[in-house]
């Protein structure tokens, strides 16, 4: 038959003629003839739909096939022949593909096999060649039934490897593993992940994929995790989607995404000190749901049955309400400080729409200073000046003569300052608090930069100084008297405005 064949309806009487006594009763004859059924067939399927079921029928027997095999209580196929091959390696040889619902051993060709445990040592080993990813569910397999691991730590650091050198391959693999270890962590480490675990997944990607409650846990409770971006976490926790907002996708991402970070931090941090318990915490329901581990996976252990928290924040309506009114009070305070048009409508309750400007402004305050008293210093050219400066100033300062003779028969003059200057600082000058700690670390010349800026005050001009100072390299010792100055006090002396400078009060 072809496609274009057109298709018959073809009506099948189906009932049995019976003769009855009464011909002439028609009423009889009737209502034999409505009780009688009539059915209709397709003289020939529809060959499209028809190919989809063979389809799935096969799909589903082959589902039912690898899954009863390696899957039932009694049929423990799969685990009893990885803990049997656990240790097989074979010699180097070349990829052979391999595509497979539910791989195991058994479907798998003699030339499959040894690639997949040539594969295998190379992955163990650290290594990760290319290959197709029935082989890699296979070695997924393995772990989540303990086959092949030290002890529970390190499957979880094999399962993370694994992920993260193969998901850019294979971007469906993120579907499976990030549930699949979701449900390895709430088997084998139900005190949730310690420092040192984290440490050895060693991914920000991988880390940030984990199951929420713990990668939350880490943004909010513990140092050290500050590479973490909240803002990708609370987008599937809010019901205002900021990252398309005009706001966020104009020149103010950068500047939303660092502050939304900080006032999450903050507010948690002040929730806590009030309360004892975080934002998270506070919403945190004790309802959980149970399920089946590793669903879609081969996997025979012990442990049928699992608490899934995915839940637990996901469909807390107060939290989500919570959540986006922070969200919507940070984009306003942003807006207001950025002149940007308009405002979001939140309901935030008074004070803690209060904490978070006051923060926000604190912090866009403390920028400001920072970019402008910061000073970015090469320091290989300043160990070269430094060094060159000592030997001028050395000799300058030395020698009782105006004139020194130097091995290349150069003729320096004394500057008229040193001159005017020397008998000054003879004896020891002592500044005014806050200025007297750091007189001990400065050099007669720093000290004597240091008490021209204070006089001069805040008119004073780099060149002026330049003048009054010729001959000695000025900015770098005005580097050096802000490098002790901040071993001194935390902080620099001398701010470099343009060409002016300016005296920093301490």
């Amino acid at each position: 038959m072809r496609d274009s064949d057109e298709l018959y309806t073809v009506e099948i009487n189906n009932s049995i003629y019976n003769p009855v006594k009464n011909q002439n009763n028609d009423t009889n004859i009737k209502q034999k003839e409505t009780e009688n059924k009539i059915e209709q067939f397709q003289l020939f399927p529809n060959q499209t739909q028809q190919k989809s079921e063979d389809k799935q029928r096969e799909f589903l027997r082959l589902r039912d096939s690898i899954f009863n095999r390696n899957r039932g209580p009694v049929n423990n196929t799969f685990v009893s022949q990885a803990q049997s091959l656990v240790d097989e390696v074979a010699e180097p040889t070349h990829l052979v593909p391999f595509s497979c619902y539910w791989p195991t051993y058994d479907v798998m060709s003699d030339a499959q096999l040894k690639w997949y445990f040539y594969w295998r040592s190379q992955v163990r080993n650290g290594e990760y060649p290319h290959t197709a990813l029935s082989y890699i569910f296979i070695y997924i397999y393995e772990l989540i039934n303990e086959i092949g691991i030290k002890n529970s730590e390190d499957g979880l650091i094999k399962l993370c490897s694994i992920w993260s050198n193969y998901r850019k391959q294979y971007y469906n693999i993120d579907k499976y593993l990030s549930g699949w270890i979701a449900d390895y962590i709430s088997i084998h480490f139900q005190n949730g992940l310690s420092d040192s675990i984290i440490d050895k997944i060693n991914n920000a990607e991988i880390i940030s994929l984990l199951p929420d409650y713990i990668v939350l846990n880490m943004i909010f409770e513990k140092t050290g995790f500050e590479y973490l971006n909240i803002s990708d976490f609370l987008v599937k926790y809010s019901n205002y989607k900021f990252k398309s907002s005009k706001f966020y996708n104009s020149e103010h991402q950068i500047l939303f995404v660092s502050y939304i970070n900080d006032v999450f931090r903050y507010l948690n941090n002040y929730i806590k000190t009030k309360t004892e318990k975080g934002i998270f915490d506070t919403y945190k329901t004790q309802k959980t749901l149970k399920k089946m581990p590793y669903q879609n996976a081969v996997y025979q252990g012990k442990v049928r049955l699992i608490d899934d928290y995915k839940n637990d924040f996901l469909n807390n309506k107060a939290l989500t309400v919570f959540i986006t009114a922070i969200i919507k009070q940070t984009e306003n305070c942003l807006r207001k400080i950025t002149e940007y048009k308009g405002k979001l409508k939140t309901e935030l309750s008074a004070e803690y729409c209060k904490v978070i400007e006051k923060f926000i402004n604190a912090k866009y305050n403390d920028n400001i200073i920072n970019e402008r008293t910061k000073i970015e210093i090469d320091r290989t050219k300043i160990k070269e000046l430094i060094d060159h400066s000592n030997i001028i100033r050395d000799k300058l300062l030395s020698e009782e003569s105006s004139v020194i003779t130097e091995t290349s028969e150069n003729i320096i003059t004394v500057p008229e300052f040193i001159k005017e200057t020397d008998e000054k600082f003879k004896q020891k000058v002592v500044f005014d608090i806050p200025y007297n700690d750091l007189l001990h670390k400065l050099t007669d010349i720093q000290q004597q930069i240091l008490t021209f800026v204070i006089k001069k005050g805040d008119s004073l001009q780099l060149s002026e100084l330049s003048d009054a100072f010729n001959g000695v390299f000025v900015q770098m010792e005005i580097d050096n008297i802000n490098e002790a100055a901040i071993d001194c006090y935390g902080d620099i002396v001398i701010i470099t405005e343009g060409e002016t400078l300016v005296l920093q009060e301490l």
